[in-house]
């Protein structure tokens, strides 16, 4: 999990923290955790969050959550 680059791509789409916990369906402090690698992301939530920030490259979507 490269949590500096979904930062990038979150600020890039305008999405904050909270916003982004929502659209993943877990608190803000869970998608901390996530984030900050604790816990893993689910499939679901990776592509919430793809639909959401609008990454439709292969690549990039695993520069960020397959690292």
């Amino acid at each position: 999990m490269q949590a500096n680059k979904l930062r990038a791509q979150m600020a890039l789409a305008g999405v904050t923290q909270a916003e982004l916990a929502r659209i993943c369906g877990v608190t803000e402090n869970t998608l901390c955790n996530k984030m900050q690698g604790r816990t893993e992301f689910k499939t679901d939530e990776i592509m919430k969050i793809c639909e959401a920030l609008d990454i439709q490259d292969a690549a990039t979507r695993g520069e960020i959550f397959l690292t």
